[in-house]
């Protein structure tokens, strides 16, 4: 079950959360909330499926297929209208998140996907996955991937960009 906290409930309320309609399949992973419309909330889910739902009334405002197995990590690009995501088969989908249409999807990594970060302001999204490596794809280039950071010697579960200096970031591993 997906609970959404409404902050802006009275003082005199309860701050009991709301509970979500279940989504069509079980297990989301993540969730993340559109940067420019706060009222979108997107889910990924471990069948494959990605649902965009709306905060305020927890109606869900559409989902799609966005691969055959897991996607484990999922974030809306708001200045370009996209939802990234990255599955178990290692590739990373982009979707326009008014379409649904497919605008582009290629093998990012050896093995599962587990996170992605969107830089605030650079053409930059950052993949983190079981292949031990963080990269970094440049979209303006193409979905080059514009370098490669190694250094962990295991599964890379989370990566995002520090908020205060978005030039740096971090990256959390199963490394003992």
């Amino acid at each position: 079950m997906v609970f959404l906290f409404l902050p802006s409930r009275p003082s005199h309320s309860s701050p009991l959360p709301l509970p979500l309609p279940p989504p069509p399949h079980p297990h989301p992973p993540a969730t993340h909330t559109h940067t420019r419309t706060p009222s979108r909330l997107l889910t990924n889910l471990y069948n494959g499926t990605i649902c965009i739902w709306h905060t305020g009334d927890g109606s869900l405002v559409r989902s799609f297929e966005a691969s055959d197995l897991p996607v484990r990590a999922a974030k809306f690009v708001a200045r370009k209208q996209w939802v990234v995501s990255g599955a178990d088969d290692a590739h990373v989908r982009v979707h326009n998140y008014n379409t649904l249409a497919k605008e582009r999807a290629f093998e990012a990594h050896a093995d599962y996907i587990r996170a992605v970060a969107v830089h605030p302001t650079q053409p930059l999204l950052l993949t983190a996955g079981d292949d031990m490596l963080i990269k970094a794809w440049d979209w303006e280039r193409g979905w080059s991937c514009a370098q490669v950071f190694e250094g962990h010697s295991h599964y890379v579960m989370a990566v995002c960009f520090n908020p205060k200096d978005a030039n740096t970031f971090a990256s959390a591993s199963l490394d003992r």
